[in-house]
């Protein structure tokens, strides 16, 4: 745990699931400047509306990579290919809301 407080403290950090995540680490939202939550803000990005959640649907990462075009280096589901995916999906949305 200190290194993973060490690595956030003062950032800003992009979590694929934030809400579940943290309750596993809550370290790190304790320690980071800000999280934020990469799911959430790609489903407004990809914007299919849920009726019943009146909101935006939730896309799984594996979805969410594969729609932006990535292909996972190493499995899906392990730390590191989900974090770099995870971040695939950030620097899409980033540079697709800049233009």
């Amino acid at each position: 745990m200190p290194s993973i407080i060490t690595a956030v403290k003062g950032k800003n950090v992009v979590i694929y699931n934030a809400r579940f995540d943290l309750k596993f680490l809550p370290e790190v939202k304790e320690n980071a400047d800000v999280v934020h939550c990469c799911m959430l803000r790609y489903a407004r990005f990809k914007g299919d509306w849920n009726e019943y959640y009146n909101d935006y649907r939730w896309h799984k990462l594996t979805v969410a990579a594969r729609h932006i075009g990535y292909r996972f280096e190493g499995d899906a589901h392990r730390a590191l290919a989900d974090c770099q995916a995870t971040r695939a999906v950030w620097q899409h949305m980033e540079l697709e809301t800049v233009f």
